[in-house]
């Protein structure tokens, strides 16, 4: 990811804002005078963050790729002198084989410390002899697993096959079951017992099917209290009568009533010996018993009458209740039979009595209800149906509820004291070593990280050594390719990761090194270390290049090296040809931002872009953004753009009148006769004699210095035709042959509509 901004703050150099480069495109060139603040840009960039994610938030210049500078602090850092000419590049430093020494010793004593922390780990492999701490919670598993195995025999059989079912033919398995099920907090119901669970497996496991709720009698009572109190009633009042002193001497009131329903049907005779009876006996009779006898004995019939129905409808229910108790064999039949057969008693014993006082109206009856032994089997009944409901409950959620009664099972077994205590003991045990062992196994990471860590470093330092012939190599190549050819680099084993700088003849040449060539060393090994991989065989990650000023006491050839491989270098980043994402190159020497800058493509000026720092009379650096071309230019070049300012502008200002005479003086006097070495200057048409006075004066600027005195006819002819006489200019350079320069310059400045037809410098009008 390319950068799109930097922003450095620096008061003492950018005042309080922080000096700002926006707009950044792949390549970008500054150009800073000296004391400007380029350094102190580069240094800012050069401190990025090592982690991604704080690169991506880093204030100077967010970006994730690896920012690569190249400065003065940079070169201070890659060159090191050791002895006898032999010299190290990059960070290694002559304690590397001290380092890794003591990293390897280091490691032994890890290691040694390891074996012992396993070893007191031991095993729990049931085909080695166990030891250590696994091997005593493996001692401790195998007794505690016996134990608790054994104690599961102790269950019921019956619930046992339910309970248990799958773990019981295998120790291991059961005591891992109980395991995952027990817990310090495992409570099991109040009312949980081994019966109970029996009698729900025997709903769950047997022959399943749903239970009849029982239905009790709808007969609550016999005999009223009202009309117990009636039986207890002894004193009828009777009549009077010849008769009356007979039947109370003879005591036998009833037996005579009850033959009085005889004599309806004897024609006055006695029922009993067929004698004549005397005249009126009958209504005698009847005057005996109307006083009273006649009533008691109707509401004893009565009595008598509804105790015999409610006894039928009571008998009819009780027999129902009782064939419902015999049906189902899974009910407590013994007492709701006793309960049932207690009532029939009790019944068969109330009617007697009502009958007897229907035959005896004048005796009293003593009788207790049924009703309490009613409500004792309607109890019992409630009781069994409760059960019955249990039981269908079971029926209908069979396989809940058998998970229910597994699950129940389980926590009364574990729950009972003797269960408990050996699982309480195995887990305390087996809780105390897993945490020594987890402390032990703890270091060992602890241990073998900081192996991997001194592996990584140690291997980072061998390869600084091993690499170093890769290294060589690179350097040597891209010296060649730079057309370098002063001295090149040959390996040494006398020092770690040492060189030798050998001359073309075979001779050391560090002592003899100029500043300018250990400059163009340390940036031949930068460019290296851009391109190549510190590691050999390593992968080559993408990078941000940072280059400032790497012209640094460089002799003139070897600035033009650096600048033509830092043009090609701006090529490959611009075509997506290197791993070089983006490059900022920061200079203060105007010759070399124009060669390194230099570039032949301009239809791909918007990959480029340019900056300038200015210092203003505050020392106080600002920013100028000059975009897509740059701005800066030299002597020469500055003078062509004054003839481009004054050929398109107002040819009356100051400048035209003034200044165009010694601008066109110094571009024929610095081209002509510095680089274009024109001796000969003949006519190639004939001009007019002012025009001819003016060529001469071009010729006599090529040939003689700008010391030369002009005579006043040049300064008269001038003033007022300011781009007739720079059309004049160009017409020099034309009889020269040199009109190719002309239009390059022109060009060069902006100026390229001025050679366009019916423009100053049209060839027409030129003419």
């Amino acid at each position: 990811m390319s950068l799109t901004e930097i922003r450095v703050t620096a008061e003492y150099c950018f005042g309080s804002n922080p000096m700002v480069l926006a707009s950044l495109a792949k390549v970008n060139f500054m150009h800073a005078p000296n004391g400007s603040g380029k350094t102190t840009i580069s240094n800012a960039l050069s401190r990025q963050p090592r982690d991604q994610d704080a690169r991506l938030h880093w204030p100077v210049a967010a970006t994730a790729t690896s920012i690569r500078v190249f400065n003065e602090a940079y070169r201070s850092t890659v060159l090191n002198e050791h002895v006898n000419g032999i010299f190290t590049i990059g960070s290694e430093s002559g304690d590397v084989n001290s380092r890794i020494t003591l990293l390897d010793q280091e490691r032994v004593v890890r290691r040694t410390e390891r074996n012992g922390w396993i070893k007191d780990i031991g095993s729990d492999d049931a085909l080695l002899d166990p030891s250590g701490l696994l091997g005593e919670i493996e001692t401790e598993r195998l007794a505690a697993s016996h134990a608790v195995f054994e104690r599961h025999k102790d269950v019921p059989e019956a619930v046992r096959e339910t309970v248990f079912k799958g773990f019981r033919r295998s120790r291991e398995k059961f005591f891992k079951e109980a395991q995952s099920r027990y817990k310090p907090e495992l409570v099991a119901e109040k009312d949980l017992t081994w019966d109970t669970l029996e009698a729900r497996n025997s709903s769950l496991t047997g022959e399943l099917y749903r239970r009849s709720p029982l239905h009790g009698t709808s007969v609550n009572f016999l005999i009223s209290k009202e009309q117990i109190a009636q039986l207890r009633m002894d004193d009828v009042t009777t009549g009077a009568g010849d008769l009356a002193a007979l039947i109370q001497h003879l005591g036998n009131g009833d037996w005579v009533s009850q033959g009085r329903q005889h004599l309806q049907n004897t024609n006055n005779k006695c029922p009993f010996c067929q004698e004549d009876l005397p005249e009126g006996f009958g209504a005698r009779l009847t005057a005996y018993f109307a006083a009273g006898y006649d009533a008691a004995l109707s509401l004893a019939t009565s009595i008598t009458t509804q105790v015999e129905e409610r006894s039928r409808t009571l008998r009819e229910e009780l027999a129902s209740l009782k064939a419902a108790v015999d049906a189902d064999s899974a009910i407590d039949a013994e007492r709701l039979i006793d309960a049932i057969d207690a009532i029939q008693t009790a019944a068969e014993l109330i009617l007697s009595k009502v009958n007897d006082k229907r035959r005896h109206p004048t005796n009293r009856i003593d009788v207790v209800d049924i009703a309490p032994l009613v409500s004792h089997l309607d109890e019992l009944i409630k009781d069994a149906n409760a059960d019955i409901t249990r039981h269908n409950k079971l029926i209908d959620d069979s396989r809940a509820e058998l998970q229910n009664l597994v699950n129940d099972g389980w926590a009364l077994f574990l729950t009972d004291a003797g269960t408990s205590s050996h699982m309480k003991r195995y887990n305390g045990i087996h809780a105390k070593k897993l945490a020594k062992i987890e402390e032990l196994r703890s270091n060992i990471t602890a241990s073998l990280q900081a192996d991997e860590g001194a592996r990584e470093e140690i291997e980072a330092l061998r390869n600084s050594i091993s690499n170093t012939a890769d290294v060589a190599e690179r350097i040597n190549e891209l010296l060649k390719a730079l057309g370098f050819h002063r001295f090149h680099l040959a390996i040494t084993d006398a020092v770690a990761g040492g060189y030798r700088i050998i001359r073309d003849d075979g001779s050391p040449a560090f002592e003899s090194l100029s500043e300018g060539e250990k400059s163009f060393l340390c940036f031949a090994y930068f460019v290296e270390s851009l391109t190549g991989s510190a590691v050999s065989g390593g992968t080559v990650e993408p990078v941000i290049a940072v280059i400032d000023d790497p012209i640094s006491s460089l002799d003139s050839d070897t600035l033009f090296i650096v600048a033509a491989y830092i043009r090609d270098i701006a090529k490959q980043v611009i075509d997506g040809q290197t791993n070089i994402e983006q490059l900022i190159v920061l200079t203060h020497n105007t010759q070399f931002h124009h060669e390194a800058a230099y570039a032949t493509d301009t239809g791909k000026t918007g990959d480029r872009r340019h900056y300038r720092l200015r210092k203003g009379l505050d020392k106080i650096t600002s920013v100028q953004d000059d975009g897509r071309r740059s701005k800066i230019r030299g002597s020469y070049e500055l003078l062509w753009q004054s003839v481009v300012d004054i050929a398109d502008g107002d040819e009356d200002s100051p400048i035209a009148q003034v200044g165009v005479f010694n601008i066109v003086r110094r571009i024929i006097e610095g081209y002509f006769k510095t680089v274009g070495s024109t001796q000969s200057h003949e006519r190639q048409q004939p001009l007019s004699v002012a025009d001819e006075r003016l060529m001469s004066m071009f010729i006599t600027w090529a040939n003689s210095g700008s010391h030369t005195i002009i005579d006043d006819f040049a300064q008269s002819h001038y003033i007022g035709d300011a781009k007739d006489f720079l059309q004049l200019l160009q017409l020099f350079f034309e009889q020269q042959g040199h009109s190719a320069h002309f239009d390059m310059m022109v060009r060069a400045c902006g100026g390229e509509s001025l050679l366009q037809t019916g423009s100053v410098f049209a060839r027409d009008v030129a003419a």
